[in-house]
């Protein structure tokens, strides 16, 4: 869920933002979107086939796990803040195609992590 947090937090920091028109707001929501939309698909998909199984029944993640799924999205979170800040308020000498690239590579790079993370934290456990 921390993951899904921060890409509202990331939306909110975008649309909010003074240095950025809505309509650049948008379309660096539509270079996170995809990587929100795909990694809630799967908590939410979970949470349902979860719901009727006992307590009991579930495990619990490791530490370790635990550390990088808050560890990692972190990360991620911190570098688009910076790429965000640093652009609407001309702080980094950036064009608008550079943040949106940089955006999109940043969601790739991580993704890949994060996608690791998703399914050690919400793959179905049989048993």
């Amino acid at each position: 869920m921390f993951l899904v947090g921060t890409h509202f937090v990331l939306i909110t920091l975008i649309i909010g933002s003074p240095g950025i028109s809505i309509k650049k707001s948008f379309e660096i929501i539509a270079v996170i979107a995809p990587l929100l939309a795909g990694f809630s698909t799967v908590i939410i998909k979970y949470f349902v086939s979860e719901s009727k199984r006992e307590a009991k029944d579930r495990s619990l993640a490791s530490g370790p796990l635990v550390f990088f799924a808050f560890l990692i999205p972190s990360c991620l979170l911190i570098a688009i803040v910076y790429l965000v800040a640093g652009y609407a308020f001309a702080l980094l000498e950036i064009d608008f195609e550079t943040l949106k690239l940089s955006v999109g590579g940043l969601e790739v790079f991580f993704g890949v992590y994060v996608g690791f993370i998703v399914h050690g934290l919400y793959e179905r456990k049989e048993g």
